[in-house]
């Protein structure tokens, strides 16, 4: 995690495995927020937190463990996925994140390391340490998250409300499990900008027609012109 190991632990009673995050205290004022924001958000593919713990030095966070890891990692070993199978994670994830907005919070980091794998192999939204409680059209500005997945918006500095940008990382992972690799890459962080605020990204040629048609009504520069969580759910690839 970005302020602590995370260890697996087993509760003496049930038996059930959990992950442990320790912190130090001196990130607790970092922590309050992302505590308070996950403890909000009770759904199947969000990770569970079960329990904060306070010791004199440390916070113990006591969460879902998910034994398959991160999606990131399964897509390095795997290349690229099937459209029935990204079907499946990517309306899980969509299925979250609609969850978060539904309580007006913002993920703002919705990226491949941040989806867990349970026994099951169902995708778990986790890391809410850059989320953000928002009214609706409340403007934010921001700029966080990883670079690969950001929209054109939080790359240019610009206030935003917040849905839209992360619709924009939906559709960069939407792009990735398909592909097999970002549609804005670079080793160089400055020509990965260029490509996002100029759209500079190309459509594999095995890409079916509809998945090509969701890719790009949610890859918009214009936050305004881009599909709705809502309108995802009801676009005809899913």
């Amino acid at each position: 995690g970005t302020y602590g190991k995370v260890r697996l632990g087993v509760h003496q009673l049930t038996g059930q495995r959990v992950a442990i995050k320790k912190i130090s205290k001196q990130h607790a004022p970092l922590m309050a927020r992302e505590i308070h924001n996950h403890r909000l958000l009770y759904h199947p593919n969000i990770v569970t937190l079960y329990e904060v713990l306070m010791t004199e030095s440390s916070i113990h966070i006591i969460s879902e463990y998910c034994p398959n890891g991160e999606l990131f990692d399964m897509l390095t070993r795997c290349g690229r996925f099937s459209e029935r199978q990204t079907q499946r994670w990517f309306l899980q994830l969509v299925d979250a994140v609609l969850f978060c907005h539904s309580h007006n919070i913002i993920h703002r980091d919705l990226k491949l390391e941040n989806i867990l794998l349970d026994a099951e192999y169902n995708a778990k939204l986790c890391d809410f340490g850059f989320a953000r409680q928002a009214e609706k059209n409340q403007m934010l500005g921001t700029f966080c998250g990883s670079l690969a997945y950001s929209a054109p918006e939080v790359i240019r500095r610009q206030n935003y409300t917040g849905p839209e940008t992360d619709v924009w990382s939906l559709g960069v992972i939407l792009y990735t499990l398909l592909a097999g690799e970002l549609p804005f890459d670079d080793d160089n962080e400055i020509i990965i900008e260029r490509k996002i605020v100029g759209l500079d990204y190309s459509i594999p040629s095995y890409f079916s027609p509809e998945t090509a048609d969701l890719v790009h009504r949610m890859l918009k520069l214009k936050p305004s012109d881009r599909i709705s969580i809502d309108s995802i759910l009801a676009h005809p690839w899913l």
